[in-house]
């Protein structure tokens, strides 16, 4: 049984809209050819997915600088893969990998700000261990040795 162009894009849509990340997938000259809508949520872009077909996609990205720059010169000096964090304009953080393909480039983009969270959360925690551990320290030297070295001086 032979599949239609029209069935296999239909196809390839569906898988791309139900993976957990935003997907993008632009040709050698950065147009967007396929992207899922999480890839627009995650990169805050207020637009319908048919409306950034076949336009660049660095032309949305006036508010991600640091990634539009990265995809820029990816796709001018060789499709270069990269791995980018960035923090969008509402404080999330992403981390975008860009991998090269048959005739441009894949994003794929995963919203990391929970991940963060609980990093700061957790060196939060581990400073806030060592700073009480200081004041122990402190207070034991000033109330064991100290009062022994003052007598013994």
């Amino acid at each position: 049984m032979k599949s239609s162009n029209t069935e296999i894009y239909g196809y390839l849509t569906s898988i791309i809209g139900a993976v957990p990340y935003g997907i993008v997938a632009v040709d050698l000259e950065g147009e967007v050819a396929m992207l899922n809508e999480r890839a627009l949520l995650y990169l805050e872009i207020s637009k319908q997915p048919n409306q950034l077909v076949e336009k660049r996609l660095s032309d949305f990205l006036n508010h991600l600088p640091e990634l539009a720059q990265a995809l820029d010169q990816c796709i001018t000096f060789g499709r270069e893969d990269f791995e980018l964090s960035v923090q969008t304009p509402n404080k999330n953080h992403l981390s975008v990998r860009a991998r090269e393909i048959l005739n441009g480039m894949i994003l794929t983009v995963e919203d990391v700000t929970a991940s963060k969270k609980i990093e700061r959360a957790t060196l939060n925690a581990m400073l806030d261990g060592q700073e009480r551990e200081r004041r122990r320290w402190a207070q034991e030297i000033h109330d064991g040795v100290g009062p022994v070295l003052s007598a013994i001086k």
